[in-house]
């Protein structure tokens, strides 16, 4: 099932569907809050600089995504807002170069199969990490990014990725 963002207005409180979904089928965590942040560039290698799995040689940067939602992903893509362009999608064949999504739990194990996200379930307040090969927007530092996380059934979840302060870069 999935959740949905309950919204505290100034007047009162209302129970927000997103996206044109039922909001019957949705239950709310009151604080969830979609976040993401760039963690840096990491000492795991489990995507290149093309748009199928497998190291590369290099750290990839990484991207913790907290959800509001709960469910079966399609895609996701990370994106820039400004700077360097740059995309990656979890999906293959897109033109762009692969994100790998993985657990916490197990960091270097990706979830998403060669075929793409389908399959990969999220739970809303759970951290999921999202690895991309640097095209080396991460390391100059100058880029805004932005996370689309695009579910079976249609619902998008969309945000600004911030950065951690320093930047981390592994090697450096």
């Amino acid at each position: 099932m999935r959740q949905a963002v309950t919204v505290a207005v100034m007047f009162g409180a209302a129970s927000v569907a997103c996206c044109g979904a039922p909001e019957h089928a949705l239950v709310a965590p009151l604080a969830c809050r979609f976040e993401a942040t760039l963690e840096g560039v990491t000492d795991v290698d489990v995507v290149g600089q093309r748009d199928t799995p497998g190291a590369d040689g290099q750290g990839d940067a990484r991207v913790r995504v907290r959800p509001c939602s709960t469910g079966v992903l399609r895609d996701v893509a990370l994106r820039n807002e400004g700077g360097t362009y740059s995309l990656w999608h979890s999906t293959p064949e897109t033109g762009s170069w692969l994100l790998g999504v993985a657990d916490p739990a197990a960091p270097t194990a990706l979830r998403n199969v060669p075929e793409g996200a389908p399959g990969v379930t999220v739970i809303a307040g759970r951290d999921v990490l999202l690895y991309g090969a640097d095209n080396g927007s991460v390391r100059a530092r100058d880029t805004r990014y932005s996370v689309t996380l695009t579910y079976d059934d249609g619902h998008v979840e969309h945000g600004l990725v911030r950065r951690l302060a320093p930047l981390v870069v592994a090697g450096e």
